[in-house]
C-alpha cells in the first residue's frame, strides 16, 4: 500500500473520530492532503493534521469549570478516558514510525540519511517512552473523598507537566533533529527533489506549531488544578468549627 493511502486512512480516520467542532476544518486538511508533493510529505501532513484533531478531541475541561467536589470523580473518569486515547493513539503513531523507518533502513545510500534514520528511531521510542509514563491510571476504588481529590490533583499536575517543562522539551529536542538531518541528507545526494525540503519545512511549521498548542494544553490543566485548590481550600474553613 502507497504512503499516500495510508496518509488518506490516517487522516479519513481522525476526521470521523474528531469533535463535531472540527470536522469542517479537518474536512479542509483532508483536501489540502491532495496538493502536497511526495508520499513522505503526504504522511508527515496526515500524521500532524490527526494528532491536532486528536489534540483538539482530548483538551481537558470539555465538562465545563468545577463548580463543586462532587463532580471529582466524573472529572477524573473523563481524565482517565483522555488520557487512554492519548496514550493508544502515540503508542500506535511512535511503533508505526520507529517500523517503517526500520524497514526503510538500507534503502537510503548515504551514511548522513542513516544517521537520521537511526535518530528517527531512537527518538520514537523515546516518545512511546514518554507516552506510556504518561498513561492513565487507574483511580482507587472505595477510596473515601479526600483521596479521590488527591488522586485527581495529582493526575493534573502530572498531565499538566507532560505537555510544559522538560517532558515536552525532551521529546521535541530529540525526536525533531533526526528528521530535520534525514531531509537534508536527501535533499543533499538528490538536490533536484524539492519533496525533502518540502518535508523539512513541514516539519518545522509543526514544530512551531507544536509549542503553543502544548503551553495552551497545558494551561488548561493548570486552570483545573487551581479550580480542585480552590475548591478544597474553601471546603476545609467550611468544615471548620
Amino acid at each position: 500500500m502507497k504512503l499516500r493511502k495510508i496518509a488518506a486512512m490516517i487522516l479519513c480516520t481522525a476526521v470521523r473520530q474528531s469533535l463535531p467542532g472540527s470536522q469542517e476544518w479537518g474536512q479542509a486538511m483532508l483536501r489540502e492532503l491532495d496538493f502536497v508533493e511526495g508520499d513522505a510529505a503526504a504522511l508527515s501532513w496526515a500524521l500532524g493534521s490527526a494528532s491536532s484533531l486528536m489534540k483538539a478531541r482530548l483538551l481537558p475541561q470539555k465538562l465545563g469549570p468545577l463548580t463543586s467536589l462532587a463532580g471529582v470523580p466524573l472529572r477524573a473518569d473523563a481524565l482517565m478516558k483522555a488520557t487512554r486515547m492519548r496514550t493508544l493513539a502515540g503508542s500506535a503513531g511512535s511503533i508505526f514510525v520507529a517500523i517503517f523507518i526500520t524497514l526503510n533502513f538500507f534503502n537510503f545510500p548515504s551514511l548522513l540519511q542513516r544517521i537520521g534514520e537511526g535518530m528517527i528511531v531512537v527518538g520514537a521510542l523515546y516518545m512511546l517512552y514518554q507516552v506510556y509514563i504518561g498513561r492513565g491510571r487507574t483511580a482507587p476504588s472505595g477510596a473515601s473523598a479526600s483521596a479521590r481529590e488527591e488522586f485527581y490533583r495529582a493526575e493534573l499536575v502530572r498531565q499538566r507537566d507532560f505537555h510544559r517543562g522538560r517532558y515536552f522539551w525532551a521529546r521535541m529536542i530529540i525526536f525533531t533533529p533526526g528528521c530535520l538531518l534525514l531531509c537534508f541528507a536527501c535533499a543533499n545526494v538528490d538536490p533536484q527533489n524539492k519533496a525533502c525540503l518540502l518535508n523539512g519545512m513541514v516539519i518545522i511549521v509543526f514544530c512551531i506549531i507544536a509549542v503553543p498548542a502544548n503551553l495552551r494544553i497545558a494551561r488548561k490543566y493548570q486552570r483545573q488544578i487551581d479550580e480542585l485548590d480552590a475548591l478544597s481550600l474553601t471546603s476545609s474553613f467550611e468544615q471548620e468549627p
